[in-house]
């Protein structure tokens, strides 16, 4: 003992001294951290209750966030193996992450819920803010929350997702009628037809059930415009051109709780191999925390692998050994598809080392907001957070009551808002922004605490436009004379005419002549007559992403 001690104050003790890291103290698979709230009113703030589950291929275990909202979870593991980690509560959209991880594998994975939208029903129609979730033929009173999910569950399917929804119905509430859930137009590239030659386009569902740990394929999801009308195939490869400008919605069942999934074609995956090593040594337990794809840890030779999507770069990733969170490593580009084993690029050989321990800092961040011709936005409401902090770490940095930081704050006249937020692995800034016209939305990435400001664009949302219709004899005209999407006109005894396009067309019009691009779904009844009415609607989506919305109706004078 003295002489090791000896060496170990030498010159030379670090050739001969154990490494001063934290090590595994279990051979289990065991994962701690804190639920806290998400969205913009509460986040931050611990949630109490959530069921945090772990499971492989040998056992499930789940635990219960306390009112700290911290937990600890462990699952036995006798090799490097699939696995999920997931955490549900009742009223918010669960996490759930895969994981490729075994023995001595310790991991903090703090979670942030997002809270569902209660939706507002009227008429048989219930709807979220933002109209990317419908339940058409609700029953009276029908009370439901929902949330489409900016980030859905990276779990295996034969296909990639399109759009996902989580979604609660009261328990008294009948399931009667359907949902329309919106594809965001980022994913129209991937839409893939699973019924060819039905004469409409329909995609794959899948549903995830509470505290469930794989997506299970239920049927298929008729895709319709933002009007309603079914999408024909022939228009498959103007969607994936992104040149569809009807938008693409998908009818699905109403279900009492679960999370939704929209299908696609299935995205190429490649690989990424290397090796960790500790003071020279290859190290078990080392965990590679990646963004949208399976963490993966290395095993008893101190390999690792990762399964990545082909040709898509990833956001750096944080190590993790011993629960200790390491600085974020760069993921090289996987541009061939491959199994580990065979095909992939290198990952490098990787050292973990006590000086690259990930700081803790309240970190002064500028956010700027802009719309989607990049003009600044004022009066937008900006929240920033790193969600993988530890109740512990955020209280350390913020005070108890987290007044030493400031998690929100409004844009000025020049779109900017200063902000002070804690940050260890990354930052994830949102922004909303409300006006009598507009609803938009945005958020935004970053790794560590960023020096420069962080541009926050406003991509999703809707745009209600507010247009005034005349019928004058057989003339039909509105101002502004905005792209229209479908047009009705109803007379007593039912309706004189109706059209529908996916390309829209504008005014004037004349009763009974069919404008280019449109089809009469109900051909013209004579001519046009006295108490006619007609409605013009504007359903669609610009390149931008941004949804139109809105009608203008009008009697014929």
């Amino acid at each position: 003992m003295a002489a090791r001690w000896l060496v170990c104050v030498g010159a030379l003790w670090w050739l001969a001294c154990p490494s001063p890291l934290r090590r595994p103290e279990s051979q289990d698979v065991v994962v701690t951290g804190t639920v806290t709230w998400g969205g913009f009113e509460r986040r931050a703030d611990p949630l109490e209750g959530a069921v945090v589950t772990l499971s492989n291929a040998r056992a499930t275990r789940s635990a219960t966030s306390l009112p700290s909202g911290n937990f600890r979870v462990s699952v036995p593991a006798p090799a490097v193996q699939p696995g999920v980690f997931s955490v549900w509560a009742p009223g918010f959209a669960p996490e759930v992450r895969p994981l490729t991880v075994g023995p001595k594998t310790e991991l903090q994975l703090s979670v942030a819920l997002e809270p569902l939208e209660a939706m507002d029903c009227d008429d048989a129609r219930c709807t979220t803010a933002l109209g990317d979730v419908q339940w058409l033929g609700a029953p009276s009173g029908a009370v439901a929350k929902a949330l489409a999910l900016a980030a859905p569950p990276v779990l295996p399917m034969s296909g990639g997702v399109l759009a996902s929804v989580a979604l609660e119905v009261e328990p008294d509430t009948a399931l009667s009628g359907e949902l329309r859930v919106r594809l965001p137009r980022s994913t129209w590239t991937a839409v893939a037809d699973v019924k060819a030659d039905s004469g409409v386009l329909e995609v794959a569902l899948a549903a995830l059930e509470p505290s469930g740990q794989a997506w299970t394929q239920t049927g298929v999801a008729l895709l319709r415009t933002e009007l309603g009308v079914p999408i024909a195939e022939t228009e498959l490869s103007a969607i994936r051109r992104g040149a569809f400008a009807a938008g693409v919605v998908a009818s699905v069942p109403v279900s009492r709780r679960a999370v939704l999934g929209l299908f696609g074609a299935a995205q190429p995956t490649g690989c990424l191999e290397g090796s960790v090593s500790i003071d020279g040594a290859p190290t078990e337990g080392v965990t590679v925390v990646a963004s949208g794809v399976a963490s993966s840890a290395t095993d008893g030779t101190g390999a690792v692998c990762l399964q990545v999507p082909v040709s898509v770069q990833l956001p750096p990733a944080p190590l993790q050994y011993a629960g200790v969170v390491y600085q974020s490593i760069d993921l090289p580009t996987a541009m061939q598809e491959g199994v580990c084993g065979s095909g992939c690029r290198a990952l490098g050989a990787l050292t973990v080392r006590p000086e690259a321990i990930a700081p803790s800092t309240a970190c002064k961040v500028t956010a700027r907001v802009v719309d989607a011709a990049d003009g600044p936005v004022t009066g937008a409401v900006v929240i920033a957070m790193d969600d993988g902090l530890t109740g512990a770490t955020f209280a350390a940095l913020c005070g108890r009551l987290g007044t030493r930081c400031t998690l929100t704050g409004s844009t000025d006249a020049s779109g900017q808002v200063a902000l002070v937020v804690p940050v260890q692995t990354g930052l994830l800034v949102s922004a909303k922004s409300q006006t009598m016209a507009v609803q938009a939305f945005g958020s935004t990435r970053r790794a560590g605490c960023p020096a420069e400001p962080v541009t926050v664009r406003l991509t999703r949302g809707r745009e209600l436009v507010s247009a005034t219709a005349q019928f004058v004899g057989p003339a039909i005209s509105w101002a502004p004379p905005a792209v229209a999407f479908g047009l009705t006109v109803e007379r007593a005894g039912g309706t004189a005419w109706q059209l529908t396009s996916t390309t829209g067309f504008s005014p004037p019009l004349v009763f009974g002549q069919v404008p280019s691009g449109a089809v009469a779904e109900v051909p013209a009844s004579g001519g046009a007559m006295s108490g006619d009415a007609v409605t013009v609607s504007f359903g669609s989506v610009r390149p931008t992403g941004l949804v139109v919305f809105g009608s203008a109706s009008a009697a014929r004078e």
